[in-house]
């Protein structure tokens, strides 16, 4: 084959330190862009495998449930302690928030020196009457009636024993009507919730037409397999008797105890009688109190 004059130079050949550097460059973007993705495609193809492979175990159920309240807990108190401008150390906000998750009532900061979108927010977390309107002990402020009334249910329904005041319901001492209505929130959603339950369930299939009382039917024969809150009928009964008689065993030790303590001697006879039996129903579920519980203690 003949040259006809080309003269071939050397650059055609050969690449120059700038040429060789652009195409080294381009091989190591093609090189991490590899390994980025092939661990990517691994993890995808080990996720769909065991997702074909999985097995549902009841322990799981326990495991799942247990995440979502501690995860819960977590992002509400995250969420509180950006509300309160960092004001309020996290550890205590997720303190409230986990004290509001698992219903246990233990406070280290007082309920109601939180914000109002604070506390509307440990609501949620807790799940969602009327009376006369109460002043907060330590300022001018005037609670509102429905708010009030709201966190007093919803929270003693739950047994979290918040409250909008400084001083807790102390304020209620003498209030008949209010420690009896607060009494029975926080039974309904103890001792008495099976009961309730119950009822409400037999009531709805009485209600009913004919044709849907067998769902409510079905309801009540398989009690327990649906809800471990639902008991046949039988021990339902017994439920509530054992439970009135432990109720009435310790309003009479409480009453043998204390009811002559000199620390109780400003409270009438009517009064001293409600405090104890306030106090024994809320000791147990509650948390609430309408006096202080270092009242009981007597000087010797």
């Amino acid at each position: 084959m003949l040259n006809l004059g080309f003269v071939r130079e050397e650059s055609f050949a050969t690449e120059n330190d700038s040429q060789r550097n652009v195409i080294q460059s381009d091989s190591d973007m093609i090189n991490a862009s590899t390994h980025a993705i092939i661990p990517v495609t691994n993890w995808r193809s080990k996720f769909s495998k065991l997702w074909n492979t999985y097995q549902w175990r009841m322990r799981h159920y326990f495991y799942i449930h247990l995440s979502v309240f501690f995860i819960n807990a977590l992002v509400f108190g995250a969420i509180i302690w950006f509300i309160e401008d960092k004001q309020i150390p996290f550890i205590d906000c997720w303190f409230i928030s986990a004290t509001c998750v698992f219903t246990c009532g233990l406070q280290t900061y007082q309920f109601s020196i939180f914000k109002k979108s604070s506390q509307i927010i440990l609501l949620i977390v807790i799940d969602i009457r009327y009376y006369d309107k109460y002043d907060s002990s330590d300022s001018n402020v005037t609670i509102n009636p429905f708010y009030a009334s709201l966190v007093i249910s919803v929270s003693g329904f739950n047994q979290n024993g918040l409250s909008v005041w400084n001083n807790g319901i102390i304020l209620f001492v003498n209030d008949i009507f209010m420690n009896i209505i607060i009494m029975l929130i926080v039974m309904s959603g103890t001792s008495l919730f099976p009961a309730i339950l119950r009822g409400i369930v037999t009531l709805m299939k009485s209600l009913m037409p004919w044709k849907y009382k067998i769902y409510f039917d079905y309801i009540l024969l398989n009690n327990h397999r649906l809800s471990t809150v639902i008991f046949p009928s039988i021990q339902t009964r017994l439920y509530v008797t054992i439970t009135i008689l432990m109720h009435i065993l310790g309003i009479t030790i409480a009453l043998i105890l204390d009811f002559n303590n000199p620390n109780l001697a400003m409270y009438k006879e009517g009064q001293r009688f409600l405090i104890l039996m306030f106090q024994t129903i809320n000791t147990r579920f509650g948390g609430y109190a309408t006096i202080n519980l270092s009242n009981l203690l007597q000087q010797r």
